[in-house]
């Protein structure tokens, strides 16, 4: 199959590719392609702390292979540089090779959106996920007990 791409006043061929969703294989592939770009936490906690003052990375969504979830990464922090926030998400989001929903919260939303339990950070927190970096302090009872990460560091 080609598709028809215009490139100034010339046509050009290109080359189009794309897979039927009734193609038996389709989950075995999705899983193949998802579990081959997965980037490692110490990796992620590096790019994302260089852009300010960040107090807590949780991942969710992608990184826990639920596809539901409203985010994938929650990062609470102060003085980010939101420049910097958004070209370490974009280099990130190159390096899965999928857009990533992200929620970004000073320290003071998100202590007053926990303590009021904003459904947001419910949907985060009460479903799988994984602690990367807390120096927030979250409570016992929120933080996943079977995981650790890959930092070495068990909840």
């Amino acid at each position: 199959m080609t598709a028809v791409g215009v490139k100034g006043n010339r046509k050009k061929r290109m080359p189009h590719w794309y897979l039927d969703p009734a193609f038996p294989y389709t989950d075995a592939l999705h899983a193949f392609f998802t579990s081959t770009t997965e980037l490692s936490d110490k990796h992620l906690v590096n790019k994302i702390t260089k852009t300010g003052k960040i107090k807590l990375i949780v991942v969710t969504g992608v990184f826990v292979k639920n596809w539901e979830n409203r985010i994938d990464i929650l990062i609470v922090g102060d003085e980010v540089r939101q420049g910097s926030l958004t070209r370490a998400m974009k280099t990130i989001e190159a390096d899965m090779g999928r857009e990533l929903r992200v929620a970004f919260l000073t320290t003071s939303d998100f202590k007053y959106r926990i303590g009021v339990y904003d459904k947001l950070i419910r949907d985060v927190l009460d479903y799988s996920h994984k602690v990367l970096l807390d120096k927030v302090g979250l409570p016992e009872n929120i933080r996943p007990h079977s995981l650790s990460t890959s930092l070495g560091v068990p909840f």
